[in-house]
């Protein structure tokens, strides 16, 4: 039971918009059932409950070739052969036990109707896995058979033909084409668009990487060259027994000490982090993986060290809501608290889903914590309803002090400079 309700609670909004859109195409087939229940297969009550009959058998049998005909569509596996010919005779049969049960003067335009029905909703089930062109020319096919069938009798005539007529060309290109082939189209959109959203994220990560590891080649594999050639040249030395030896060997130490340095700059965050170009960053990020991305800076930003702890929140952040969540939008607020004292960066993205607890923090947002605490701010999460909230709070820049007296402003009254 927790599996099933995790699973719910995680459905993707593409597996959401997919039920739709399914229980839509198979809520049509219903119609058929009321349909067939107006066919006027006899007088009596029999009949009628005959014709709900046959067309929940029929209905039952278009589900399930619907069913495959969108796996065919979507996944493009091979559509049963064997899955078509049980269709066909299904629907020989309901047009058998039709044609057996029509009777009366108006026998030719029950008979018309009822191979309209079955026609039309065949046509709606095979829809995923044919041609919007040749759908249509059947549709049409469909309609002017029933046309010819049913005005060709001494039954119709005058008013009493208009709303056959309109009902036999409107309703075949209306739930095969309409209802049908369009609806069919917009699924396999859905699915399209959600592939694409993933490669772009998956692209966005693997480019990241891609920088990290440009980086590291630049760093590191320049200075393992340096070190290998004086390591080299230190040995040849001591092996002639030539001073030198020792002075290489220290500077071997002093470059692998940089290099060190420059590892442990890389491993925490790519060097250095600018805030305007994490937040340019995240807006490129976020739109690449289809979320909508939006900042907003409504403060005075704070000191060097703050923005730049700032800016690794930013990158943290925004990272994690590709990686890790569902969301359809992510909005970045960078706004002053009342009292002026400190600077907040608020991330909130709808990723998550209601009801669900607060996720635990990973090492992204343990090291988060720690960089703020190191200029005295402090990292909260929480959520609210379907969104995930990100607070970072840093003090504010402190005001600059006024000059110790006006003997040294400029007389033109410019602001004096040390």
């Amino acid at each position: 039971m927790e599996r099933r309700q995790a699973a719910r609670t995680r459905r993707s909004q593409t597996d959401s918009l997919d039920l739709l859109i399914r229980g839509t195409l198979y809520a049509m087939l219903f119609f058929e059932v009321f349909l067939f229940a107006q066919v006027p297969l006899g007088g009596s009550a029999g009949h009628v409950v005959a014709g709900l009959l046959l067309g929940a058998v029929h209905a039952a049998a278009c589900a399930v070739v619907l069913r495959a005909a969108l796996g065919t569509m979507l996944t493009g596996q091979e559509l049963d052969r064997r899955l078509l010919i049980g269709f066909g005779a299904a629907s020989l049969l309901v047009l058998a036990v039709s044609v057996a049960l029509a009777g009366g003067p108006d026998a030719r335009g029950t008979i018309s109707l009822a191979v309209m029905i079955v026609a039309s909703f065949g046509l709606f089930a095979l829809a995923p896995v044919m041609v919007s062109r040749t759908l249509t020319l059947l549709s049409l096919a469909v309609t002017g058979i029933t046309l010819a069938v049913v005005l060709s009798g001494d039954g119709l005539g005058g008013e009493s033909a208009l709303p056959v007529v309109l009902f036999a060309v409107l309703w075949p290109l209306f739930l095969v084409v309409v209802a049908g082939r369009m609806t069919c189209w917009m699924l396999s959109l859905v699915w399209q668009l959600d592939a694409a959203r993933t490669a772009q994220a998956q692209l966005a990560v693997a480019e990241e990487r891609l920088r990290f590891s440009r980086d590291l080649h630049d760093v590191v594999g320049r200075t393992l060259s340096v070190v290998a050639v004086k390591s080299e040249l230190a040995a040849e030395l001591a092996r002639r027994g030539l001073d030198g030896a020792a002075e290489q060997m220290l500077e071997v130490r002093q470059i692998a000490q940089e290099s060190l340095r420059e590892v442990r700059t890389l491993a925490v965050g790519y060097r250095t982090a600018d805030l305007d170009a994490e937040l340019a960053g995240a807006r490129s990020l976020l739109r690449s993986a289809g979320i909508d991305a939006r900042t907003t800076l409504d403060a005075e930003l704070p000191g060097p060290a703050e923005r730049e702890v700032l800016a690794w929140v930013v990158r943290e952040g925004t990272t994690n809501v590709v990686r890790h969540s569902d969301a359809r939008w992510c909005t970045l607020v960078i706004v002053q608290d009342d009292d002026g004292t400190s600077v907040r960066l608020v991330i909130t993205n709808d990723g998550i889903a209601s009801g669900a607890a607060t996720p635990v923090s990973g090492t992204g947002l343990t090291g988060l914590r720690e960089r703020l605490s190191a200029v005295g701010g402090r990292l909260d999460t929480r959520v609210e309803g379907e969104t995930f909230v990100v607070t970072a709070t840093v003090p504010a820049a402190p005001a600059p002090a006024p000059a110790a007296s006006t003997e040294h402003e400029p007389t033109d009254g410019a602001p004096h400079r040390d």
